[in-house]
């Protein structure tokens, strides 16, 4: 007995199935490649003449100074011609916490604190009065 290929017939079915079950199929692919906020997780951040993703762990703190912003990452620091604010607004909010109008930090890179100041990768940085509540909110200490 010849078999035959009903291959195409069956491809053009699915793609005219337009039941509820076989758009419902049709719409559940479409989910599965894309991320939750449509990017991809990080951000990319210019060297020379070419963009480098950073992962958003590996931001140790942002610093401004005037209208630049300084970002230190755990590899190498990037100078950027954007105000803090603006570069913030671009990090993961749970990750990020402003502690004083010239720093964000990443709470994961917080190795410790002393007095009105926190320790991040070997350097002091100072909290103002205005975020430090906030801040040792975050410190379950004994």
């Amino acid at each position: 007995m010849m078999r035959t290929n009903n291959a195409p017939d069956a491809f053009r079915k699915h793609l005219s199935d337009n039941s509820p079950e076989g758009l419902k199929r049709l719409a559940g692919r479409e989910k599965v490649n894309k991320l939750p906020s449509g990017r991809l997780p990080g951000l990319f951040l210019r060297k020379d003449h070419a963009y480098i993703r950073v992962q958003f762990q590996d931001i140790i703190l942002l610093e401004a100074c005037k209208n630049y912003t300084l970002i230190y990452t755990r590899h190498e620091n990037f100078l950027y011609s954007k105000q803090l604010s603006k570069v913030a607004k671009r990090l993961n909010d749970d990750q990020f916490m402003r502690i004083h109008r010239s720093y964000v930090v990443n709470v994961g890179a917080i190795s410790g604190f002393e007095g009105n100041q926190l320790l991040i990768a070997d350097r002091k940085v100072p909290i103002s009065k205005q975020y430090r509540e906030l801040v040792f909110e975050l410190f379950d200490v004994l």
